[in-house]
């Protein structure tokens, strides 16, 4: 082909080729960005963006545009318009800004779902609309708040995996969602659970969390929807999550980790070994022997049965942890300076103490918590604490320990609670001066030495039981007294020895349920109800059964407190005393519906006995032991309320008191006891009733010198004491040795004193004593113008 010919072929093919480039319209028009299923959630008047996926070949360049439109999904109108200039290309994307408005062109509200529609067109033309339903949600509503979410934080929960669940706390038709996160402290930590935590709120929710570790946890919750606008937030309380360390003597393995039961290890110390503070040791049944030191932060718990999966299972009354002393050595031994974090629990100790070692041992100023243990049989100390120890040792069952249950350390401010110290020797040794010891609520019984033996410190011993005990409480060495507050003593052989009685203390019989079989709760009708102070320091939250103390709004007395209904022992206001006038004591009972019984005998009531309704009165008009006791058909009697009434005549009073007077003097005697009968004398004699008897207000006339005596007497009633003055009306008193009598008043030689000083102690200024001859071997003080003369004949004188 020549070089002509190519050229105008070359020519004519590119004439062909711009002959076939026809413009035409865009080819495609699809929404990429919002979709059905990935909808904008948006407040009003949001920008948003929408995605657009196009081919557009105008025959000019630069000359493509896009028109998106935002209608109602419910009806198609148009909200919003956006018309611009978009890129050329084959298979182009462009993202589009456009407003959600709030108002629509005609000023109407814009709310819920709106769809997208978009077109691509050119000069040659426009493509198929791309319609995308259901894209875009424009949110007014505000998130409502979650509900509380159901949370049990009472007690430690073990499980490292718990769930939790939410309720909605009102409809909402918004696509909202709640948020959650866990934090070691409130409203800390990150966003947990499936899908970032994030749930729709028209289903109940359920929250599965896992603890990393022991430790103290706080859950926040909230709703927040689309648009991003969230409710307030609800933060749990403390969660406490306690890893348990497994230990069991039996365990299968043949892995020995801790991890399970089945996996848990052989021996306490290779479980504490494990352990870290925060964390619980579990100990299932069996026998150990095996001594160990305790660790600070740790709880070391027995009496499981192996199965368990909550601390709250175990029963270890039932399932017995043993720790056997029979090698002799100390068992447990709590490290120095332990804090209450350390904790000995569920365990039966027994058969230690055989070479004089404790089998407990707490070191010097520990505070560990020991509770809930069967302590006995055994030798020597059972316990025994270095100095300065402030440990709680509660809620324990100490029987069988033949020389002392705990033995304490100088200065030690511990507490020894709602524990029981039975068929022992010496229940609790405080010496030296401690610092502030407090013994309350505590169960002494049948100790054959003493319950509690104390130096003298400044311990309060309050709310306890001493019963069948040799002594119930010994105080000795110097210093102050314990102070005692509403104890029970009785049947002790003595109650007290080197100190005195206490405020509230009373003994009466403490009615345990089974005393020789070993049952030491108290009965329904045991004085011991409801008979303890609230404010005495130490008191306990449960009683050695576990159960809740205080039941009833008044502590009970002793280790027990009786979580069941009982009827109210009735009140006797005044509730008994000494009184020189009648009284009329009220009888109530505050539980209803009960019919009381009384006696004035001393008996004890039964419902024989008369009847009186609660706020009735009884006539005491006489020395008398008044018993009430409540009755209600269906529950057991109330306790026995004693009020005894000593019913004592008022002294005489004489109008003019003794002296010496010139002339005769007329005395009125009186008795403020109505119907005493007062009986006389005045020859210095004790009246009786054979005496002459003065009405109350008659009166005496006294002409000569004489002593007047005069005593109150009443049927029933405690005589009263003898009401005694001297009326003189010459200045001279005798004295003889050998006078004849009967009467010795010294107002004359036949009736003369037959001492010196009996006239001295009777003498007034201005007196004379004249003494018969006679020897007088007495040593004598002169009074102040008083002259004493000797030397007269017997019988003569002037």
């Amino acid at each position: 082909m020549s070089k002509t010919t190519a050229y105008l072929f070359t020519i004519i093919i590119s004439a062909l080729l711009c002959l076939s480039a026809t413009a035409e319209p865009p080819s495609r028009c699809e929404i990429k960005k919002p979709t059905t299923d990935a909808p904008y959630y948006v407040l009003p008047d949001t920008k948003i963006s929408v995605l657009i996926f196009y081919t557009s070949e105008p025959l000019n360049p630069d000359n493509t545009y896009a028109n998106i439109t935002l209608r109602r999904s419910s009806d198609d109108s148009i909200v919003q318009e956006v018309y611009t200039k978009i890129p050329d290309g084959v298979e182009q994307t462009c993202e589009i800004e456009i407003i959600a408005p709030a108002e629509d062109p005609y000023g109407f509200k814009v709310e819920g779902w709106l769809k997208v529609t978009a077109e691509v067109e050119n000069p040659e033309g426009v493509s198929k609309e791309a319609v995308m339903d259901s894209a875009v949600f424009v949110d007014w509503k505000n998130p409502t708040d979650p509900g509380t979410p159901d949370i049990i934080t009472s007690k430690p929960t073990h499980n490292p995996r718990p769930t939790w669940t939410w309720a909605p706390s009102a409809d909402d038709s918004n696509a909202v969602f709640y948020r959650v996160k866990l934090g070691t402290t409130a409203g800390s930590g990150n966003i947990i659970g499936g899908s970032l935590g994030i749930i729709v709120l028209s289903n109940n929710w359920t929250q599965t969390v896992s603890f990393p570790a022991s430790g103290t946890y706080y859950l926040t919750v909230w709703a927040e929807d689309k648009a991003g606008r969230v409710s307030s937030q609800i933060i749990s309380p403390p969660l406490s999550y306690i890893r348990p360390i497994y230990v069991w003597k039996n365990s299968p393995g043949p892995t020995h980790d801790g991890s399970s039961w089945s996996y848990a290890f052989t021996t306490i110390a290779d479980g504490l070994a494990a352990a870290g503070a925060g964390d619980e040791i579990w100990v299932a049944a069996g026998n150990y022997t095996q001594p160990f030191t305790h660790k600070e932060g740790v709880g070391l718990y027995g009496g499981f049965a192996g199965t368990e999966t909550s601390r709250e299972q175990r029963n270890w009354f039932v399932n017995a942890t043993v720790i056997d002393g029979s090698s002799g050595s100390t068992m447990v031994s709590i490290p120095t300076g332990a804090t209450n974090a350390c904790v000995f629990d569920g365990f039966t100790v027994r058969n230690g103490g055989a070479t004089g070692n404790p089998i407990i041992y707490i070191g010097t100023s520990a505070a560990p918590i020991i509770q809930n243990n069967l302590i006995g049989p055994n030798t020597n100390n059972t316990i025994y604490t270095g100095q300065s120890c402030s440990a709680i040792i509660r809620c324990n069952i100490f029987s069988g320990n033949n020389i002392c249950s705990i033995n304490v350390g100088a200065n030690s401010p511990i507490t020894i609670a709602s524990n029981i110290f039975a068929n022992g020797g010496t229940g609790v040794m405080l010496n030296y001066l401690e610092n502030s010891p407090v013994i309350v609520n505590n169960t002494f019984v049948n100790m054959t030495s003493i319950g509690l033996a104390c130096f003298r410190n400044v311990s309060t011993v309050a709310n306890n039981i001493f019963a069948f005990c040799s002594i119930g409480i010994s105080a000795s060495g110097s210093g102050p007294s314990p102070t005692l507050t509403n104890n029970c003593f009785y049947g002790n052989t003595a109650n007290y020895s080197g100190l005195s009685a206490g405020t509230g203390d009373f003994y009466e019989n403490p009615e345990f349920v089974d005393r020789l079989n070993g049952n030491f709760h108290l009965t329904a009708s045991s004085p011991c109800l409801n008979a303890g102070s609230n404010s005495a320091p130490g008191i306990p939250s449960f009683d050695i059964d576990g159960e809740a103390r205080i039941y009833d709004g008044i502590v009970d007395v002793g280790a027990d407190e009786l979580n069941s209904p009982f009827i109210h022992k009735p009140l006797i206001n005044p509730a008994g005393g000494t009184f020189n006038q009648p009284q009329n004591p009220v009888i109530t009972c505050d539980t209803a519906g009960t019919v009381i019984h009384y006696t004035t005998n001393g008996a004890v009531p039964t419902e024989s006995d008369l009847i009186i309704a609660s706020g009735g009165s009884v006539a005491v008009n006489q020395s008398l032991t008044l018993k009430a006791k409540a009755f209600k058909t269906g529950m057991p009697a109330s306790g026995v309320t004693t009020a005894v009434f000593d019913m004592v005549c008022s002294n005489p009073t004489f109008s003019i008191p003794g002296g010496y007077y010139t002339s005769p003097q007329d005395v009125v005697v009186t008795c403020a006891t109505p119907s005493a009968e007062i009986h006389y004398t005045t020859t210095g004699y004790e009246p009786t009733l054979s005496d002459p008897i003065v009405p109350s207000g008659g009166t005496l006339h006294i002409s000569n010198s004489c002593i007047l005596k005069a005593k109150a007497f009443r049927t029933g009633w405690t005589t009263s004491q003898t009401t005694s003055a001297i009326y003189r009306f010459e200045h001279t008193l005798y004295v003889k040795k050998d006078a004849p009598g009967p009467v010795h008043n010294g107002f004359s030689w036949n009736t003369a004193f037959t001492t010196i000083g009996e006239a001295l102690n009777i003498a007034l200024p201005g007196d004379e004593i004249w003494v018969a001859a006679g020897r007088y071997l007495e040593n004598i003080t002169m009074k102040n113008s008083v002259a004493l003369y000797g030397g007269f004949k017997i019988g003569r004188g002037s």
